[in-house]
């Protein structure tokens, strides 16, 4: 079997695993379809933050939060295998 059918075969949890374990990184198309998709499209919070910057600065409600506002039925930010997934079965451009 070559590495191709092997990928071929594998169900799309277990490619999902085998991509996260061999392909993620900062340029990885997964993580840019989620950025361009949910990231840019949330409305930042505005806080404040003392001290070292003591100043305003915008937030996004993960980083406040721990939680997606797209995904409010989540008590988590999904995690990579799910990023993917949602990638794997997002309409093709």
């Amino acid at each position: 079997m070559t590495v191709f059918e092997n990928i071929k075969a594998m169900d799309i949890d277990e490619f999902a695993e085998w991509y996260e374990e061999n392909c993620m990184h900062d340029d990885d198309p997964s993580i840019k379809w989620w950025d361009d998709t949910y990231c840019k499209n949330c409305e930042p919070i505005i806080g404040y933050v003392k001290g070292h910057y003591d100043r305003k600065m915008e937030f996004c409600q993960c980083e406040i939060y721990g939680n997606c506002r797209f995904f409010q039925d989540m008590d988590d930010i999904p995690d990579c295998k799910q990023m993917i997934k949602l990638w794997l079965e997002s309409e093709s451009k």
